[in-house]
This record gives C-alpha cells, structure tokens and sequence, in this order.
C-alpha cells in the first residue's frame, strides 16, 4: 500500500529518466502497491505531524506514510529514507522496521604487530 504523495514524488524524482513517470503511474495501474486516498481525518494527522517533526523537517510524503503505518497498525516500511523513518515513530510511539534490512558493516580487524 501507498499514497498518492508517494506516486507523486517518485513521478517527479524519476522525471528525467525516460518514461520514468509513465513507469511509476504503470507500476500501480499493474498492481505493484494499492493507492490509499487521503481523507479529512488522514490530512489532519499528517498537518499534526509536519508541526511535530518541524525540526527534521518532515515533508508531506513522509507524514502520509506515517499516517497509513498508524492507520493499518503496520511498523513495516519500504523506503530508501533510512535516515528520516529511523527517527519518525508510529503513535510517537513505535519504531518502523525499514525494508530493505541491509547488512550490519563488517568490522575490519586489527593486525596486531609483534
């Protein structure tokens, strides 16, 4: 699942890649992800919480994203803003489980010199 801001960053993010918006609006037309529409109550959360992350600052997108968590009772999210959901919390609660889990660093090991 996801929201319309989402489809509506990508769109932009991808918008010098050829076809790159026509591929993000095809991705959802195919059934990739579920597009669920903002309502009075979900805007009203979302304006709660760009006032609330005012210091990071949070954009629209990312409050839609938090909003649904919140709704569908989900701490699962894909996204590539690791830095940004490792700080929002669900509820002002909860942390999100970020999709892709990446690898933790490998430590390098010290030779030691004798």
């Amino acid at each position: 699942v996801s929201t319309e801001a989402v489809l509506t960053e990508a769109s932009h993010l991808l918008a010098r890649v050829p076809t790159g918006p026509q591929a993000c609006c095809d991705f959802f037309l195919g059934g990739g992800a579920v597009l669920v529409p903002s309502s009075l109550l979900s805007l009203r959360r979302c304006r709660e919480l760009v006032d609330t992350y005012r210091d990071l600052p949070m954009d629209y997108t990312d409050a839609t994203l938090v909003t649904l968590a919140e709704e569908l009772d989900t701490s699962r999210i894909l996204t590539t803003d690791r830095r940004d959901f490792s700080l929002y919390r669900i509820q002002g609660r909860r942390k999100f489980r970020i999709e892709p889990t990446l690898p933790s660093p490998k430590r390098r090991s010290r030779s030691r010199r004798s």
